[in-house]
């Protein structure tokens, strides 16, 4: 039971059962890269919502001026 358990753990609660141990994980260049491009397309996407809800607040602080 302990080991089906542990998969239905939470994200959270794993990473606190490892949090005071060192753990060292290997990934190959290939995936890294993948990941790293995964990542900086959020962030590219983020960026394009923050600047979406900046402008659409300074319409609204135009229109209420």
């Amino acid at each position: 039971m302990g080991r089906a358990y542990s998969m239905l753990l939470k994200a959270e609660e794993i990473y606190l059962k490892f949090n005071e141990k060192s753990i060292e994980i290997k990934i190959p260049k290939r995936l890294l890269l993948v990941l790293l491009q995964q990542v900086n397309r959020h962030y590219e996407i983020l960026k394009c919502e923050k600047e979406i809800i900046n402008n659409f607040a300074i319409q609204e602080n135009i229109s209420n001026t």
